[in-house]
């Protein structure tokens, strides 16, 4: 249920973050935006709230269950 927070400096930062759904993704070094977001949060315990549970929704598509099912479907379309 951590909020969170990351500089936009690998690919992987907006599949992984929806911007202000499940987390921030701050343009690159920008500090103050860093903070402005990091503040906003701490002055704001819904949005606080409402940003952790669906961070924990969207961790669950990581979940083994999840990723077994997945890999499950994988194989049974290979024949494998």
């Amino acid at each position: 249920g951590v909020v969170p927070m990351v500089y936009d400096t690998f690919s992987a930062s907006r599949c992984l973050i929806e911007d202000n759904m499940n987390g921030y993704v701050i343009p690159p070094f920008e500090k103050e935006q860093y903070a402005k977001r990091l503040i906003e949060i701490i002055k704001n315990e819904d949005k606080l709230q409402t940003i952790s549970k669906n961070c924990i929704k969207s961790a669950n598509k990581y979940n083994i269950e999840s990723i077994v099912d997945i890999w499950e479907e994988l194989f049974s379309v290979l024949k494998v």
